[in-house]
């Protein structure tokens, strides 16, 4: 998994933002208004070790 940009640019209050997710084989890309943000390869190491967060309130 690779942080593309850290210079992430979010539309002002009010306004909205555009976000693309873009999937070609196993490769996968993020866009946050028009800036690639991230982008890695499935089944790579790094994604399988992502866990999803489970923020059920109990």
């Amino acid at each position: 998994m690779k942080a593309v940009s850290t210079d992430k640019q979010v539309s002002p209050i009010g306004t909205w933002n555009t976000a693309r997710i873009m999937v070609k084989g196993k490769r996968v890309e993020h866009w946050l208004n028009g800036k690639r943000v991230l982008e890695y390869e499935r089944g790579a190491e790094v994604f399988r070790n992502i866990k999803i967060l489970d923020h059920t309130v109990r």
